[in-house]
């Protein structure tokens, strides 16, 4: 009875199965029937969107053709909208030139057109610097030439002019060599020397003095607005020669040109509609699986005796034997303090006589007079280093120009020693020299000649005008004392001369130096603007000079310019100009003024704030007021 009623469940379960798997195989045709409907509707899809497309395009096309045949075609093609324009290529480029320009939108504009004409300038910031330089010369010339067509009517106007002519000359040699220079520049080497900002300074100041040199009026303000323009390109140079050190340290900037274009996709093959697929039908109607006939149950097993617990045995309790006897530790003994012993006392020492130190005798105190009444020294406070620029500093360790070169060097320290340089030529109005004038002794340099040209001046008064022109390089000038060997002259402003010309002693050619002689303007307060020395001379050193003038007596006017143990008098502005001047240990005498005047002691001309220019008084010596001087 037992074995069958174990077949009647063995054949239940059997049945199960196969209901499971019918049940799974007709969910799995289901599942297949409504993906191949999706990927159908898909495709139907796909295909009328494909055809409409189509469609669109040819009526593009054919609306393109109809209007080609009223239009005919652009010159240039319009640019694809993937391409990006100039200015989006450069844009950091720019905003990098042109941070803290003075004027950043004609700035912006130069660097873009620049770019556009020669791409080559994006990557070689030495190229962008000679553009500005270029565009800086091309609006000079087309100013001045401009002003060029002015009416001038007196003489004082076309005197002026003629200042105004040569300065523009010396702005526009300036550019030139500023063009050279800056293909000496080292990419990612900062410009220790300053040669670029100091010849652009010097620019600057040369259109400035242009315009100063007319009288107040319309002719003076129609100068300046003519020059203006060019102004703002020499401003805007500066101010990139200025960054040119950044810009030599700045990653190439490729041109849109090279980079890559994505090109379309190849043209895939239409993906033709699935075809027709048949229709799944559905499952034929599966018999009925009927339920098994009514089995027989299958009878409990019958009541087995059910086991009895075991009887309540004695639980085993181990037991722990105590160790083997062993020794208990004894009580420590108690230590009971000493007796009492008698402590030892110390006695102190009798009372010893002490001894007694007797006061030395009245000795004769020995009494210091005071010394006679003599000259106190006076100290001079050190000298503080100062700079001219931070980022160029301008005196070396030893006090002296870090552009000053090892031979001029050497020449300053036979100075202090006392020894004079060997001369080429004397300059004697007692005849016992070669030439009596130093105009004469000028004129007779050679033109080729190599090294320093030394011309020896003994003393005297030489009333003449003294002009040290361009080509005269590497000269020095000495006399016997700058109270005994003296040039003089009384040009001035209210005379008719510009104050340009009024200089007794003009100094112009690079690398010029003089030593202990004097330059005089004896004008008077009453005639205004008298110059007794104008120095554009770049690199120029002035060693135990004297400057004796009135108003505007030293003309520092462009350019590095060194002084030192000099000695400078006048009543108004009677140190300016536009140079990178300084002035050590040198004594400044104030002149008492006319009625009308009051005393200024500089008056510095920088106009624009990239100019590397400055006057700095370094350790003088006194300032005395209101004196008179024969």
């Amino acid at each position: 009875m037992a074995f069958q009623d174990f077949d009647i469940i063995q054949e239940r379960r059997r049945q199960e199965r196969r209901r499971v798997l019918k049940k799974r195989l007709t969910i799995a045709f289901v599942a297949l029937f409504v993906l191949g409907g999706i990927a159908a509707a898909a495709a139907v899809a796909f295909t009328s969107m494909k055809n409409n497309t189509n469609n669109s395009n040819k009526k593009e096309h054919k609306g393109d053709n109809k209007s080609n045949n009223h239009h005919p075609p652009s010159a240039t093609p319009p640019l694809s909208p993937k391409t990006p324009s100039p200015s989006a290529e450069s844009q950091g480029l720019v905003a990098y030139v042109c941070e803290g320009s003075n004027y950043k939108s004609l700035c912006e504009d130069t660097v873009t057109k620049t770019i556009a004409q020669n791409p080559k300038s994006a990557t070689e910031p030495k190229e962008l610097a000679k553009s500005f330089i270029t565009s800086t010369t091309e609006e000079l010339n087309k100013a001045f030439a401009k002003a060029s067509t002015i009416r001038l009517n007196t003489v004082v106007e076309k005197k002026a002019f003629e200042v105004c002519k040569e300065v523009v000359e010396n702005a526009k040699e300036e550019l030139r060599t500023s063009l050279d220079g800056v293909a000496t520049v080292v990419p990612g080497k900062p410009q220790t020397d300053g040669d670029l900002n100091n010849w652009l300074s010097a620019v600057m100041a040369y259109q400035e003095t242009c315009v100063d040199s007319f009288p107040e009026g319309p002719l003076k303000l129609q100068f300046m607005t003519t020059l203006n323009s060019s102004e703002l390109y020499t401003s805007n140079s500066l101010a990139v020669v200025s960054r040119l050190a950044g810009l030599t340290n700045l990653p190439p900037v490729k041109p849109a040109s090279n980079l890559p274009h994505v090109k379309p996709a190849p043209n895939l093959p239409q993906v033709k509609p699935a075809p027709n697929l048949p229709q799944e039908k559905p499952a034929p109607n599966l018999p009925q699986v009927k339920p098994a006939s009514n089995l027989t149950q299958a009878k409990p097993a019958p009541n087995l005796p059910q086991a009895k617990p075991a009887a309540n045995l004695p639980q085993p309790q181990p037991q722990v034997k105590p160790a083997a006897n062993l020794p208990q530790p004894q009580p420590q003994p108690q230590v009971k303090p000493a007796a009492n012993l008698p402590q030892p006392q110390v006695k102190p020492a009798p009372n010893l006589p002490q001894p007694q130190v007797k006061p030395a005798a009245n000795l004769p105190q020995p009494q210091v007079k005071p010394a006679a009444n003599l000259p106190q020294p006076q100290v001079k406070p050190a000298p503080k280093r100062r700079l001219l620029q931070a980022r160029y500093p301008l005196l070396a360790k030893d006090g002296l120009p870090r552009w000053m070169s090892h031979e001029e060097r050497r020449l300053l320290k036979q100075d202090e020693d006392g020894v004079m340089p060997i001369p080429n030529v004397i300059v004697a109005q007692d005849g016992t020299g070669k030439f009596k004038t130093i105009n004469l002794a000028l004129a007779a340099i050679p033109p080729k000649h190599q090294g320093r040209y030394v011309i020896f001046v003994k003393k005297g008064i030489y009333a003449e005008t003294v002009i040290v022109a361009k080509h005269m390089v590497n000269l020095t000038i000495y006399g016997e004392g700058s109270q005994k060997t003296i040039i003089t002259g009384a040009k001035n402003f209210v005379d008719g001369i510009p104050t340009y010309h009024t200089a007794t002693f003009v100094a112009a050619a690079p690398g010029f130096m003089a030593r202990s002689i004097g330059f005089r303007n004896t004008a008077g307060p009453d005639k205004h603007q008298a110059v007794a020395a104008r120095v554009s001379a770049d690199k120029s050193i002035f060693i135990n000079c004297r400057f004796e003038g009135f108003q505007d007596t030293l003309y520092a006017h462009t350019h590095r310019q060194f002084y030192r143990n000099c000695v400078i008098v006048g009543t108004v502005d009677f140190i300016f100009g536009d140079a990178a001047a300084v002035f050590q240990d040198c004594t400044i005498y104030v002149r008492k003024p006319s009625a009308k005047q009051k005393n200024i002691v500089t008056a510095q001309g920088r106009k624009d704030k990239f100019e590397t220019t400055g006057i700095v008084i370094q350790n003088w010596y006194r300032i005395a007021f209101g004196i008179s001087l024969p």
